[in-house]
């Protein structure tokens, strides 16, 4: 079998940089005010708008649980917490050694996980996790 050279990025690598470092920093800062005190801000548009929560509610409080060591606590407010919370720092590793570096670690990690979401298989299962996930929050109150 051949191995293909399709890029599985929508962006450019510069966008992709670009945008990765947006998401970097404004995740840090929301965490800093979060660590610093401001636990009662709710940002999620659909809890804002609907009222009801969305697959993501209470990862906030996941990875805080995480860092603290309370696994348990973790999957309570939000399962996705287990695989995301190590993804986030592998990725912020890669793209912090991708800025010192000059490599491009980072953009290939993005690639790989678009690659094996792009399976539809995976993503049905993916899909039907989230939807268990988002049932649970729902049901808790996350």
């Amino acid at each position: 079998m051949r191995k293909t050279t399709k890029n599985w990025s929508p962006y450019s690598k510069k966008e992709f940089y670009f945008l990765s470092g947006i998401l970097l920093v404004v995740g840090g800062f929301w965490l800093l005010y979060y660590f610093l005190g401001g636990r009662t801000l709710v940002v999620c548009p659909s809890k804002i708008v609907l009222g009801i929560s969305c697959p993501g509610c209470g990862m906030t409080r996941a990875f805080d649980a995480i860092m603290h060591g309370d696994v348990c606590s973790a999957i309570f407010y939000n399962a996705n917490a287990l695989i995301l919370f190590p993804f986030v720092g592998i990725f912020f590793f890669c793209f912090v050694w991708d800025l010192v570096f000059k490599t491009q670690k980072a953009h290939a990690l993005y690639c790989k996980v678009e690659r094996l979401m792009s399976r539809k298989s995976l993503f049905v299962v993916f899909l039907m996790a989230e939807f268990a996930i988002w049932l649970h929050g729902m049901f808790i109150g996350v």
